[in-house]
């Protein structure tokens, strides 16, 4: 399988790319959550064996806390543009990030 370089973002407002019939959240949107109404920018995604790809939203901060949360891709919606990374662009790139899937 080759890897094909892709520009993440779009000027299309649904915030998706489509690689050959599979719909995949551009990071840096800005979603909501169909379940709980949960709002906050894609900063990360995690695409499992068996099938399941999982995107990590970060809501707007409230008391100096903004913790990330992993949703199943079905529970998500676009709803606006986001952040471009450029916006949040170190001089040296980050290590491990604190949001990411565990198992507890």
């Amino acid at each position: 399988m080759s890897m094909v370089q892709i520009h993440p973002f779009s000027t299309k407002p649904k915030g998706k790319i489509n690689l050959g019939g599979f719909e995949m959240i551009i990071l840096g949107k800005k979603v909501a959550d169909k379940v709980t109404g949960l709002e906050g920018i894609v900063t990360g995604r995690a695409e499992y064996l068996y099938g399941c790809t999982q995107y990590c939203v970060v809501p707007v901060a409230k008391d100096g806390k903004a913790d990330g949360s992993w949703f199943d891709e079905g529970r998500l919606e676009v709803i606006g543009n986001g952040i471009l990374p450029e916006e949040v662009k170190a001089e040296k790139p980050g290590g491990p990030n604190r949001d990411c899937p565990s198992r507890s």
